[in-house]
């Protein structure tokens, strides 16, 4: 990663970042349109663990 630039402004209800990678050592291509999707995943046992030890329903929505 080259670049992390939050774009959204002060009190905004969410993050919208600006990212750039190196992609230059790789045979990858990137052209104008193309995009890159992160799918992240958490350990299940770490998400058991934190539910448990907040005391929260992992079926419920939280609402902050």
């Amino acid at each position: 990663m080259t670049k992390n630039i939050l774009t959204s402004g002060e009190g905004y209800e969410r993050d919208i970042t600006h990212y750039e990678f190196d992609i230059s050592p790789h045979k990858w291509s990137y052209s104008l349109g193309d995009v890159l999707a992160v799918y992240p995943h958490n350990n299940p046992n770490m998400v058991d663990q934190f539910l448990d030890e907040a005391k929260l329903n992992p079926e419920e929505c939280l609402d902050i």
